[in-house]
């Protein structure tokens, strides 16, 4: 039989490695026999890497409105020229490209990474007056479009309840989970030999930045950072005392994001209470990638964080703007060697029997021949 031929498309993510969209979904599907093609958007040449091809339209965009219509007409016509059977989209901006395709026969699954809609009303870029409407007119729109495509794909529910219950086509939840592989329980003799926490990342107020280097001062301890950091974050780390326990590492490949992370003692995740984060039904992915290395956890007091930690004590759950608690629980693993050890099995415990990418590529693989 021949192999059905999928098409990936994204002009938002600037990484062809991007780890959900290359590492996870195109590099599973290829490898379970499926003919793929990724198209993005960058300066790089075409390539294939784990038997996927990647297609770059190597465009370049003025702005964010350059992006959203001209460079989605481009990569409309590159995905006519690939002619795949499937076709699965990454970003907001790609429905309408979707929409396309369909007219076309085609089958377009879209791939909601994010609850945009509720991402809406934190954009900075957007008037404050304006963002619930603008968010309200988003969701209307976002909904008749994915109900005219094959299928969805999206991350989690929202408080315990579907947040596309109005899409009525085949949908499928996809997690963020990390692959087994990078489950080693040997991985105590990579550690430094100083107590270091880290963080891993998107740098921004939303994620707690300015918390965890106080929290991590408060402590005593040094603070491992990686992350691509704007200039207003770094101006502003900059004017903090606290500072300098920093070792700011910056953006680095994911592999080597991981060797960096394998080497510390407690691992950061505080998101603050804004936005959509505390209403998801799942896990931020460095918190599944730190389980899996097998660094202890302290981690924002959210209803579903707190209800996971009830069945895998893997970490400590703390009010993510209250830096006295963060450091207090920093420190609890700190002096209790036994309690750290504890979480580790419990961290990795759950990744492999049921936080893993593994089940959910087969869920994805399955979806594809039920479309």
């Amino acid at each position: 039989m021949d192999k059905i031929k999928v098409c990936h498309i994204t002009t938002v993510h600037p990484n062809r490695y991007d780890v959900r969209i290359f590492e996870k979904e195109c590099s599973f599907l290829a490898g379970h026999g499926f003919d793929v093609t990724l198209i993005v958007n960058d300066e790089m040449k075409n390539e294939v890497k784990n038997g996927v091809k990647i297609i770059s339209l190597r465009k370049k965009t003025k702005n964010r409105m350059d992006r959203m219509f001209r460079l989605s007409r481009v990569a409309y016509k590159k995905a006519l020229q690939v002619d795949a059977d499937i076709y699965h989209i990454h970003d907001p901006e790609l429905m309408g490209v979707g929409k396309k395709l369909r007219k076309r026969n085609k089958k377009v699954v879209y791939d909601s990474h994010e609850f945009t809609a509720m991402q809406i009303m934190t954009k900075d870029y957007i008037p404050t007056f304006l963002r619930k409407t603008i968010s309200k007119m988003y969701r209307g729109y976002e909904s008749r479009t994915i109900n005219k495509l094959s299928g969805l794909v999206y991350p989690c529910t929202c408080k315990g309840r579907d947040y596309f219950f109005d899409i009525n086509v085949p949908k499928v939840i996809i997690g963020n989970f990390p692959s087994k592989s990078i489950v080693d329980v040997d991985r105590k003799n990579e550690k430094s030999e100083e107590f270091k926490v880290c963080y891993v990342g998107s740098v921004t107020e939303t994620r707690g930045v300015y918390e965890m280097v106080r929290a991590a001062h408060l402590a005593d301890k040094k603070f491992v950072l990686i992350g691509d950091v704007s200039v207003d974050i770094r101006n502003g780390l900059q004017e903090m005392p606290e500072a300098s326990n920093i070792e700011l590492l910056g953006q680095l490949p994911h592999d080597e994001a991981l060797e960096e992370v394998a080497k510390c003692s407690v691992g950061l995740s505080l998101l603050q209470k804004t936005g959509q984060y505390s209403y998801l039904d799942n896990l931020p992915t460095k918190l599944y990638e730190y389980m899996s290395l097998g660094i202890p956890t302290v981690i924002s007091d959210f209803p579903y964080y707190k209800k996971t930690l009830k069945k895998y004590k893997f970490g400590i759950a703390v009010d993510p703007s209250d830096e006295q608690q963060i450091a207090d629980a920093i420190n609890k693993i700190y002096d209790d060697p036994k309690l750290a050890e504890e979480m580790v099995a419990e961290g990795q415990r759950a990744i492999l029997s049921e936080m893993n990418w593994e089940s959910d590529g087969e869920k994805l693989v399955d979806f594809y021949n039920r479309i």
